[in-house]
């Protein structure tokens, strides 16, 4: 086992923390230690080129979210898929949580019978200190804002309680709060609906004083 990061000294601490190898690039940790998955937590343009350099090799991956930028990338990492042996994962953690366990259970077996409607808020805080690197707030290497950061979980989660694919999305994206500071939405504001005819009310925004 093995951990890479470009940050030599991040790379040895948790080298130490994890009594493994160290390596300070991704390419060569793939040749030389040839792992049977790579879990990738890199920021967002990182995702496909990595993944699909894994996927080449026929190592697994878990992909930290968004799996992609834009539709471009993501057929590309869609044929990755399907040309190699291995399998690809995205990283949403939360549909194991214990009370979400519990609500997929009710709502699989119709306890209450049938789901009509969902809505799904997330009103968090993201200040300009948040984004002082390279890449959080930028179009070109984190793709997005709270759409595809912070909310996804949320949007995963709507879609696997609801159990459908999506239909339509009618959506409204805005910068309110950092508008000199960010090139990305802080705030979505959608209304979902899915094949087995439920709707969902989606707002999500990195505006509020808090984390709620």
């Amino acid at each position: 086992s093995s951990v890479t990061d470009i940050n030599k000294d991040r790379a040895d601490a948790s080298a130490r923390l994890y009594n493994c190898k160290a390596y300070y690039d991704f390419e060569t940790m793939l040749n030389e230690d040839k792992p049977d998955s790579v879990h990738i937590c890199t920021p967002h343009f990182l995702h496909v080129p990595m993944a699909v350099s894994a996927l080449k090799r026929g190592i697994n991956v878990l992909c930290e979210k968004p799996c992609a930028l834009n539709c471009q990338e993501l057929e590309t990492l869609r044929k990755a898929q399907d040309e190699s042996i291995a399998n690809f994962g995205v990283c949403f953690q939360n549909r194991y949580n214990e009370s979400v366990t519990a609500i997929k259970d009710i709502l699989d077996k119709k306890v209450y019978g049938d789901v009509l409607s969902m809505r799904g808020f997330v009103h968090w805080c993201r200040n300009e200190d948040y984004y002082n690197d390279s890449w959080h707030g930028t179009v070109e290497k984190e793709g997005g804002g709270v759409t595809v950061n912070q909310a996804i979980h949320t949007q995963d989660l709507l879609r696997y309680l609801i159990g459908s694919d999506m239909k339509c999305v009618t959506a409204h994206t805005f910068n309110d709060h950092l508008k000199n500071v960010i090139e990305v939405e802080d705030t979505v504001h959608a209304i979902f609906n899915y094949e087995n005819g439920v709707t969902a009310l989606f707002n999500a925004t990195t505006a509020f004083s808090d984390n709620m």
